[in-house]
């Protein structure tokens, strides 16, 4: 057996010998099957990646206690920040307005509407929480572009909201 399925063997043995620590993760820090799915994908994948650099100084238990522990709270923040960003652009606009969560909902996406194709796909990625690394990776556009078109289409949305207050 070559050096690699052994150490994949290894791996495998202490995951399964400690699962239980993942599965008390999950319990904590996810609460719908989609979420803990992708929540035990990333801790895997964490564990997986850093496996080489386990020194075996500290038990195992401790070392996948650290790295999937960290994984799910970066996950957390990163669900917290989407879920924040959005509904708070929504709220607070509903508010402003003095109209429901739903109508500010529809008013968004009219607005987005009123964009060319290129800024309606840039704003759906914005909105995604997307990185300019990865913006660019599916548009085929300069970081620098992107970001540029961002502030501008920030205005732009801005602008409609403002006109359509006024009516």
């Amino acid at each position: 057996m070559d050096q690699e399925n052994k150490m994949k063997e290894k791996f495998l043995d202490l995951v399964e010998m400690h699962q239980g620590i993942i599965h008390k993760i999950l319990s904590i820090y996810t609460y719908d099957t989609e979420d803990r799915k992708d929540l035990l994908q990333e801790i895997m994948l964490q564990l997986w990646k850093s496996f080489p650099n386990f020194l075996e100084k500290a038990a195992f238990s401790t070392w996948m206690y650290k790295v999937a522990l960290n994984t799910a709270l970066l996950h957390k923040r990163k669900k917290m920040k989407e879920k924040y960003t959005v509904d708070a652009l929504i709220e607070t606009r509903a508010m402003q307005m003095g109209v429901s969560k739903n109508d500010i909902t529809i008013s968004l996406y009219m607005a987005i509407d009123q964009l060319g194709p290129i800024d309606k796909a840039i704003t759906l990625l914005y909105l995604e929480q997307k990185s300019y690394q990865e913006m660019e990776n599916i548009l085929g556009m300069k970081k620098n572009n992107i970001g540029v078109r961002i502030n501008r289409i920030k205005n732009k949305l801005k602008k409609i909201f403002e006109y359509e207050q006024q009516l």
